[in-house]
C-alpha cells in the first residue's frame, strides 16, 4: 500500500461511475495507480481527476494493486471476473469492487471463490466521471453491498468518498436500482412539465416555487400527498390503481397498464409486495 490504511487502486474498464468513485477515494489517499482504459474520452477524464496513472494490462492491474474496480458495464462485469480467475491473475485478500447499479454481487462470485473479497456500489445519481460528479458525492446515498464480515470496509469507503452509505442485500440491488431509476425518469418529467406550465404563465423562475413543494413533500414522508386529497379523490385514486396490472412483477394478471402516471404508482406497490414475498421467503 502507498501508506499505512490507504489503498493502490487499478481499473480495468470504462465505467463512468466506476472512474468517479476510484477518483474520489484518490483525493483522500488511496492512490489510483494503473488502469486498463480504451477509451480515449474516458481515459481522458481519468487523467485530468488522476494525473499520472499508468496504464496496465488487467492481469499486472490485479497484481499491483490492493482494490480493482471491474469497471466495464453491468453486462462484462462478470465477464471480465471470469476472464481474471482463468488466468489465475486473483489473490486471497484483494478488494475487487464494481459500480453497476442493480447487479448485487452476484458477477463477482467466481473472484470471491478464490479469495478475493468483494464489493458492490450503486450510485442513486449519474456520475460522468467529471470534478463535478466527484463533488456531486458529497452527502449523496451510496448504496454498497458487501459479505457480512467486509461491509464495514464498504461503507468506510463510501464515507471517505463523501457519500452516505446505505446498505442492502445483494438480491435487493436490483429493487433500488428500479426505484432510483422511476425517481429520476419520472421525476424528470414531471418538473419539466411544471417548469412549462409555470413559464406558460410568466414565471421565469419556476425553481423557487417548485424547489420548496418537492422539499416539503420529502420532509413530510411517503403517503402524505394522499393524505391531502379528499376522501372522494383518493376514492378515485385507489380505483383507477385496482385497475392497473403490471407485468412482470404482478404474474396473476399481466394485463397491460393505461396510463403513464398511475403506471408509477402501481409499480412501486408491486415493487414493495415484490420485496416483501422475497424477504417472507427467506
Amino acid at each position: 500500500m502507498s501508506a499505512p490504511g490507504r489503498l493502490r487502486q487499478g481499473i480495468i474498464g470504462e465505467s463512468a461511475a466506476a472512474i468517479t468513485l476510484a477518483t474520489a477515494l484518490h483525493r483522500c489517499g488511496h492512490v489510483v495507480t494503473m488502469a486498463s482504459v480504451r477509451d480515449a474520452e474516458m481515459a481522458e477524464r481519468l487523467d485530468a481527476l488522476a494525473p499520472g496513472v499508468r496504464a496496465g494490462e488487467p492481469g499486472d492491474i490485479v497484481a499491483g494493486c490492493d482494490l480493482v474496480w471491474i469497471a466495464a458495464d453491468d453486462a462484462r462485469v462478470g465477464e471480465v471476473a471470469r476472464e481474471l480467475a482463468r488466468a489465475g491473475a486473483i489473490r486471497p485478500g484483494i478488494l475487487i469492487a464494481h459500480a453497476c447499479a442493480g447487479i448485487g454481487l452476484e458477477p463477482l462470485e467466481v473472484a470471491e471463490s478464490q479469495g478475493a473479497t468483494v464489493l458492490a456500489f450503486t450510485p442513486l445519481a449519474p456520475l460522468d466521471a467529471t470534478s463535478v460528479s466527484v463533488a456531486r458525492l458529497s452527502g449523496m446515498a451510496l448504496a454498497v453491498t458487501a459479505r457480512a464480515p467486509f461491509l464495514p470496509i464498504a461503507q468506510a469507503l463510501a464515507t471517505e468518498m463523501g457519500a452516505m452509505p446505505v446498505t442492502i442485500d445483494t438480491d435487493e440491488a436490483p429493487i433500488v436500482h428500479e426505484a432510483a431509476r422511476l425517481a429520476l425518469t419520472h421525476v424528470g418529467v414531471l418538473l419539466d412539465a411544471a417548469t412549462r406550465l409555470l413559464g406558460a404563465v410568466g414565471v421565469d423562475n419556476a425553481a423557487a416555487i417548485i424547489a420548496p413543494l418537492l422539499e416539503s413533500h420529502l420532509h413530510a414522508g411517503p403517503g402524505a400527498v394522499a393524505e391531502t386529497l379528499t376522501p372522494q379523490a383518493q376514492a378515485r385514486l385507489h380505483a383507477r390503481l385496482d385497475r392497473i396490472r403490471l407485468s412482470p412483477l404482478d404474474e396473476d394478471d399481466p394485463e397491460p397498464a393505461t396510463d403513464a402516471l398511475a403506471d408509477v404508482a402501481a409499480l412501486i406497490d408491486a415493487l414493495e409486495g415484490h420485496l416483501s414475498r422475497e424477504r417472507g421467503a427467506r
